[in-house]
């Protein structure tokens, strides 16, 4: 194993070692390394266990948390294919252990070479968890998860008593869970300080972390009987200890000062909205969300997953195209709209299904690729949907020219780019942009089911822009309220918040409910 630098935060962590943990910390702190030290040593404690890596959705782990953690156990020098593999039966000449239990499908599970198998289980699928018996759970980005989903069906299949492992003092972790994030900013992830805040017991760690100093003293002595049986003492006192402590915590970008600088710190307050500097950066809770201008969402209600699983892969490579998506209408148009830019170009795709506003994907491009990069990932994304007809809603800021293109208005590149890929683009004008105050009020009113379309996101294919839209806050100004688009300029930093995390994306979607609200589109008109 590779000898790397820890923080004090993730130091006083790997001390403690606590069997069960809720770890809610800031943007680059290093979480994943957290995820990383307790899959490695749940493995190593208890050879031939059941873990399972809960996330939200299988494609949020295909695509961020699971690689993350495996990147964090690939610099502490566990080797995909040598120390692990994922999706199959390891190759007999590699000698791996057998399991204790051994699912028949091994598309979602990661096996060690020790026996250990620890499995993908996902929120979207029902009792995806049921007639397992866990012996230990992880979880990162854990304010995304649904509690509801994780005590009714996951966490009742942890626990019980096992003929295995049943020494606390061999092994503490068993039933252990395991969860990492960064700061909720909305009502559905503070079950994680609602839950646990009150289980935090400061004196029991510093217990646990005075043994466990105290022994590593005695093991850089000379060795004798008495220093091996301190030591043996110490270590079973300390486990039994462990086996019983939940650590919580909540820590800031300061823990790992020593690597990003104070001027990192410095640089974020003075470039990101005070609420994401507050929450990402110094980790502190926001107790109420005032001043926000999608103040009606609600991520539990407005939000669904809809991959098919099947066509998901092995976590190496994926082709990710509209294929994957159960909540499209394949034999049905869609409804396109923007917001263009220097910095960031957004498109928004979405469907009208009944009394729903359905948002099926979002696309962005940033920097130096512009509109027609991003109309070409939209048209290489949606290649297979057989119906090649578009309603492109825009208002009269698509018509100005070169303000993406020398000498060429908006309007006139989603045309062209268009119909270079084989697309039929019907107009949907809807004139000069609508006032803040007027949009505030009209979408809020829609999220709360009181409009004639209640707006609904895949989860999976909009995670940028539903943070956006989170983040989004009001100022009140002469013209009454407004959302506050005053970062959309700043260019892009470490210190900043990232362009797709700003208003632009937002406003793209602003445009498209609005537009499908107020001049809906006939779904039955079918180019050709």
């Amino acid at each position: 194993m590779n000898n790397l630098y820890l923080h004090p935060g993730q130091l006083r962590y790997k001390l403690v070692d606590p069997r069960d943990s809720v770890n809610i910390c800031s943007r680059r702190w290093g979480k994943s390394f957290i995820i990383a030290m307790r899959i490695m040593g749940n493995v190593l404690e208890m050879p031939g266990s059941l873990g399972v890596f809960v996330a939200s959705s299988f494609r949020q782990a295909h695509a961020r948390t699971l690689p993350s953690a495996l990147m964090a156990m690939d610099a502490f020098g566990w080797k995909r294919d040598i120390h692990y593999v994922i999706g199959h039966r390891p190759d007999p000449r590699l000698g791996f252990k057998e399991p204790i239990f051994c699912p028949s499908d091994l598309k979602d599970v990661i096996w060690f070479a020790n026996g250990t198998i620890m499995m993908i289980v996902s929120q979207e699928v029902v009792l995806s968890a049921n007639s397992l018996t866990i012996h230990w759970l992880v979880a990162d980005e854990a304010k995304g998860l649904d509690y509801d989903k994780l005590s009714n069906e996951i966490l009742p299949a942890i626990g019980g008593s096992s003929i295995y492992f049943n020494d606390p003092a061999k092994y503490p972790h068993l039933w252990g869970t395991t969860y990492t994030t960064d700061m909720p900013c909305s009502k559905e992830g503070l079950w994680l300080i609602n839950k646990f805040e009150n289980e935090c017991d400061p004196e029991l760690y510093e217990t646990i972390i005075g043994m466990e100093l105290q022994k590593r003293r005695l093991m850089m002595e000379p060795q004798n009987t008495y220093t091996k049986q301190r030591i043996a003492y110490l270590t079973r006192a300390a486990n039994l200890l462990r086996s019983k402590t939940l650590y919580y915590q909540e820590r800031s970008i300061f823990d790992n000062i020593a690597v990003v600088g104070p001027d990192y710190v410095k640089r974020c307050e003075r470039s990101m909205p005070a609420l994401a500097f507050r929450t990402s950066i110094l980790c502190k809770r926001i107790d109420k969300v005032e001043g926000m201008f999608y103040e009606s969402f609600d991520k539990k209600l407005h939000t669904y997953h809809a991959t098919d699983n099947s066509r998901l892969n092995d976590y190496k490579t994926q082709q990710y195209d509209c294929l994957l998506d159960r909540d499209i209408e394949r034999t049905k148009p869609i409804a396109i709209s923007f917001d263009y830019g220097a910095l960031i170009n957004w498109l928004v795709a979405a469907q009208v299904q009944g009394n729903t506003h359905k948002t099926l994907k979002s696309f962005f491009t940033k920097n130096k690729q512009r509109l027609r990069e991003v109309i070409q990932l939209f048209c290489e994304y949606y290649e297979p949907h057989p119906c090649k007809t578009l309603f492109y809603y825009y208002d009269s800021t698509a018509l100005a020219t070169g303000y993406v293109e020398v000498g060429h208005a908006a309007y006139d590149i989603v045309h062209d780019e268009f119909r270079k890929h084989g697309w039929y683009v019907k107009d949907k004008p809807l004139g000069n942009p609508m006032a803040h105050d007027k949009k505030h009020k009209i979408i809020n009113e829609g999220f709360e089911g009181r409009e004639k379309l209640l707006p609904q996101f895949n989860a999976d294919n909009n995670e940028e822009l539903i943070q956006a839209m989170m983040l989004a806050e009001v100022v009140i100004g002469s013209k009454g309220v407004r959302k506050d688009k005053s970062g959309e300029k700043t260019i892009e930093s470490d210190t900043n918040l990232p362009l797709e995390l700003r208003t632009d994306g937002t406003d793209a979607w602003d445009t498209n409910f609005l537009g499908c609200l107020t001049n809906p589109y006939d779904d039955d008109f079918i180019y050709g």
